[in-house]
């Protein structure tokens, strides 16, 4: 008896660890706020993390870190180091990779075992009054359902991998814009300053008539206003220039004080060979083929027509095979049951037609995206090229007024015209020039906007030399 008990108790014991020895334990992860933001306080451009994942990325050893000056494409490769957004989109495509192990889950056996009793044959000599008995259910999945919740789950991998893609581009795409701003007011400023010094020489040198009794003080009233509306603009230019460093910082992902103690490359790039390219590619059919929402769009379309696909599967009921054994007050007895449910009342019309109606929804929206992607790359070529048009207009302009100025300047050595009059001439080139760099301005915003009409780096557009 003891050695039957010591087999039963040996054998119960193994059912339990085949049946737990799979099971996942809970384990707490804490998050500490005090500890993320002083990490965040730590970031640095010149950290030697950063180099080896630009190393990384572009494949390339750098010799001298940190670099001397940092342009765009530097900053760009900071931000998908640094920005949190990347992370989380990361772990939503760990989220969505997940979900496949969940649709490719098979159905778990059950077992259920009954204790009986024959109450009327208790205490009735050689009659055994137990009736113990047990039955197992097999579910049988039919018409495909399994692979097709696979293929929805894996549409929605594709898809999350691919919004990854377009989080970077966000990320660069925040990058640009406050770069552009940067630059944009770096450049301002620049004028600025260089028109407030030519209105100082100017009020100098009629300040200097007024004293000769040559001109009356009232003349010189308009350049007074002239120098403090400058100042004003001046001051604006430099606060801009500020809140242009925090984005440039929060886009990228670190303090502020670490872009402040960068040096930013800060120049404006005028590349004008942009435009060649379109002559020799349909860039725009190109992109439409690569674009990462374009395809995330094709891939949510797929999801639903998978769905769609199991929801019309679920027409066909799922079996279930239930053998028993039941051991009946000395007897061993056997069943077979199947067990199925009816379609009598629906055949799973309402989800079908919700899923038919996603299907059209999500090629309704594949549509209206591609029709906004190609009106985003056609307005933002027009726009690049009017700016384009105004530095080739005001440039001509320019020149002009420099050969102009160096023909006052020439005058004014042979004693031909006064000083006065070479400061004025300075201040109504500076004018030009200022209506320049805002082309140059339009034309690096322009130059942004197609990269992200396209979301392609601004190297494709540009033919090799």
């Amino acid at each position: 008896m003891r050695i039957r008990e010591k087999v039963s108790r040996t054998v119960f014991n193994l059912v339990l660890v085949i049946l737990f020895a799979g099971c996942v334990k809970f384990q707490r992860a804490s998050l500490n706020p005090s500890q993320l933001y002083n990490e965040y306080n730590a970031r640095r451009l010149e950290s030697i993390e950063l180099k080896k994942f630009i190393e990384e990325k572009t494949g390339k050893i750098i010799t001298n870190w940190p670099p001397q000056v940092w342009d765009f494409e530097l900053l760009a490769l900071a931000g998908l180091y640094f920005n949190p957004s990347l992370e989380s989109a990361r772990a939503s495509g760990k989220v969505a990779e997940s979900a496949i192990i969940s649709a490719g889950a098979r159905p778990n056996p059950g077992i259920a075992p009954v204790g009986g009793i024959n109450q009327t044959a208790l205490g009735q000599a050689g009659i055994n009054p137990w009736i113990p008995a047990v039955t197992l259910n097999f579910p049988i999945e039919t018409a495909n359902k399994r692979a097709y919740r696979i293929a929805v789950a894996s549409n929605k991998t594709e898809v999350a991998k691919l919004n990854i893609v377009l989080t970077s581009w966000q990320i660069r795409s925040n990058i640009r814009s406050a770069y552009i701003e940067l630059l944009a007011n770096s450049a301002r400023s620049n004028v600025l300053h260089k028109q407030l010094q030519i209105l100082n020489k100017v009020k100098d040198a009629m300040e200097a008539q007024l004293a000769g009794g040559e001109i009356k003080a009232t003349e010189i009233t308009p350049v007074t206003f002239s120098i403090a509306n400058t100042e004003i603009e001046l001051g604006s230019t430099i606060r801009d220039l500020n809140s242009a460093l925090s984005q440039l910082a929060s886009a990228i992902g670190v303090p502020v004080n670490a872009i402040r103690r960068a040096n930013l490359n800060l120049n404006l790039d005028v590349n004008t060979n942009l435009f060649s390219r379109f002559s020799k590619t349909n860039m725009i059919e190109f992109s439409l083929k690569t674009r990462a929402d374009i395809l995330a769009a094709l891939y949510e379309y797929e999801t639903a027509q998978s769905a769609l696909q199991l929801e019309i599967a679920k027409q066909y009921p799922d079996i279930n095979l239930s053998p028993g054994y039941q051991w009946d007050q000395g007897e061993h007895k056997w069943t077979l049951g199947i067990t199925f449910d009816l379609p009598v009342f629906n055949r799973n019309q309402g989800p079908i037609a919700e899923a038919l109606a996603n299907r059209n929804l999500a090629a309704a929206k594949f549509n209206e995206l591609q029709i906004n992607v190609v009106s985003a790359m056609e307005s933002a070529i027009v726009e690049a090229r009017s700016a384009l048009e105004q530095i080739n207009r005001f440039s001509s302009v320019q020149e002009a007024q420099k050969k102009h100025l160096s023909n006052l300047e020439a005058q004014l050595k042979f004693g031909v015209i006064d000083l006065l009059t070479i400061e004025q001439a300075k201040a109504e080139f500076l004018a030009i020039e200022k209506q320049l760099v805002e082309a140059y301005i339009s034309w690096v915003t322009a130059l942004g906007k197609i990269e992200n009409a396209f979301l392609l780096p601004l190297e494709k557009f540009i033919p090799a030399e």
